[in-house]
C-alpha cells in the first residue's frame, strides 16, 4: 500500500477540502458508503501479493433537495469497473500467481489497486465529486489519475470553468494561473512551457478540469503525464482567495 499512500500525499494540497468535508454516512445527503479491502493469500514476509480497496457513496433518493438517482447513476458511469469489482480481484490475483509461479514477474511482486469516488457539498447547488483510481500491477511504476467533476446535486448540470468566471474571468484567471504556475515550479517567466519541458496543447497554459475551492483558493492538479513526465509527479498548487474573488460572475454557483 506504500505507493498509494504515496500518491495521496502528493494530492494533498489539491484535497484539502475534501479532507475536510468529505461525504460520510452523517451527511443526510448519503443513505450509505459502500467501501471494502480484499487481500489475497499473505507472503512469508506477511503482505498480500495481491490487494484491491473501492469506495463510493450512495446517495440518497428520498432527499427531496437533491437528486439522489441522477447521483448514484452519474457515480455508476464514471466510476471504472463498478460493480465488478470482485471479478477484477479474481483475475488480479490469477494473473499475478501465473506471473510469480512462471518467474515471468517483472518488478514488484507485491499488486495494490484503488477505485475511490469522494467528495463535498459546497452548497446546495454545488457539489464537487472526485473519481480517482490508481495502483501497482508490476513494472516499473504505478499509474494514477483522478477526474474532477462540479455539479448542481438538484439538476445534473455540469459546471465549467466559465460557469463560475465567465469568458472575461476566465481570461484573467488564466493569466494568474500561469504565473503561480511558473513560480511553483521554478521557470523564467519568458520562456515557452515546451522548453521546460511541459505538454501543454498548442503550449498555452491550461487550468483543465481537475481543480477544487476552499477557503484558502482554487486548488489545481495535473495528473501523471498529463502536462509533464512521470518523474514530475502530480503537480499541485493554489491560487490564493484573494486573487480571485473579484473574478467571479455574480451567477456562479460558488463566490468567495
Amino acid at each position: 500500500m506504500t505507493r498509494i499512500i504515496s500518491f495521496v500525499f502528493s494530492l494533498i494540497i489539491f484535497c484539502a477540502a475534501l479532507s475536510a468535508q468529505n461525504l460520510t454516512m452523517h451527511d443526510r445527503n448519503v443513505a450509505i458508503i459502500i467501501s471494502d479491502s480484499l487481500r489475497s493469500e499473505r507472503s512469508p514476509d506477511g503482505y498480500p501479493y495481491v490487494q484491491l480497496d473501492y469506495e463510493y457513496p450512495v446517495f440518497n433518493v428520498d432527499n427531496p433537495d437533491l437528486n439522489g438517482a441522477w447521483l448514484n447513476e452519474f457515480i455508476r458511469l464514471n466510476m471504472t469497473d463498478i460493480g465488478r469489482y470482485d471479478t477484477m480481484f479474481m483475475e488480479m490475483e490469477q494473473m499475478n500467481l501465473e506471473m510469480r509461479q512462471s518467474g515471468e514477474m517483472f518488478g514488484g511482486e507485491f499488486w495494490d489497486y484503488f477505485y475511490s469516488a469522494t467528495g463535498y457539498f459546497n452548497n446546495d447547488s454545488y457539489l464537487t465529486l472526485m473519481f480517482s483510481e490508481g495502483g501497482y500491477m508490476g513494472g516499473a511504476h504505478g499509474n494514477y489519475t483522478s477526474v474532477t467533476c462540479h455539479l448542481n446535486p438538484q439538476t445534473g448540470e455540469q459546471y465549467t470553468l466559465e460557469s463560475f468566471f465567465g469568458e472575461e474571468g476566465l481570461a484573467q484567471l488564466l493569466e494568474i494561473g500561469e504565473k503561480l504556475f511558473r513560480e511553483h515550479e521554478g521557470l523564467d517567466p519568458e520562456v515557452p512551457l515546451s522548453e521546460s519541458g511541459y505538454w501543454f496543447a498548442d503550449d498555452q497554459f491550461h487550468l483543465g478540469e481537475n481543480y477544487t475551492f476552499d477557503m484558502n483558493g482554487m486548488n489545481i492538479a495535473y495528473n501523471h503525464y498529463e502536462i509533464a513526465p512521470y518523474s514530475a509527479g502530480v503537480i499541485t498548487f493554489t491560487i490564493p482567495a484573494d486573487q480571485i474573488k473579484g473574478l467571479f460572475l455574480e451567477s456562479s454557483p460558488f463566490r468567495y
